[in-house]
């Protein structure tokens, strides 16, 4: 059985490129090392650290869904108490989340009318989305709009009907796969 005709300087090339790479990495992961040592040295819970790299390094949708994931099932398992029970288990008949925007701390009524009210305006702006707009027909439907548009929600065409903003459209598509 004869032997292929391998190109010897080529091969070993292409092996020492890859150890030189390996090299590397392992210098990167020394260095990664010695960073978080550092952190450690100057009060740093290095564990949290590395979650928070990693959580970085999350698309923010993704990022979104997991924290939500984690938050069900902490509930889930008695790990994280209700968002709507008191202290003492009772039901709560206030709330108080903390959002991106302010804080939100409405009594739990208000706050659960308000959800169920942005969940139908989610689907209200993926049907308008879908049917490629909305002309309205009675003066509700213009105040709808008139809403909509105050809520920077749709774009107002000059005969009064609307488009979806994409922005609006991609929470829609969002909410959907949730």
């Amino acid at each position: 059985m004869s032997m292929p005709n391998i190109a010897g300087d080529q091969l070993r090339s292409f092996i020492e490129r890859v150890e030189k790479l390996e090299e590397d990495k392992a210098a990167l992961a020394q260095d990664v090392r010695e960073v978080f040592a550092e952190a450690k040295g100057s009060g740093f819970d290095v564990k949290t650290m590395r979650y928070i790299v990693k959580l970085r390094k999350m698309d923010a949708s993704d990022r979104d869904e997991a924290e939500y994931l984690l938050d069900t099932y902490k509930r889930a398992m008695g790990m994280q108490p209700d968002m709507f029970a008191s202290a003492d288990g009772e039901p709560a008949n206030r709330i108080c989340i903390t959002t991106a925007s302010g804080v939100i701390d409405t009594d739990v009524d208000t706050f659960i009318k308000a959800t169920k009210m942005t969940d139908q305006i989610v689907n209200l702006l993926g049907a308008i989305y879908q049917n490629g707009g909305f002309a309205p027909k009675t003066e509700a439907d213009e105040k709808l709009i008139t809403f909509l548009d105050s809520m920077e929600l749709v774009n107002v065409r000059s005969n009064g009907s609307c488009l979806v903003k994409p922005s609006a459209y991609s929470r829609y598509l969002e909410k959907q796969r949730a």
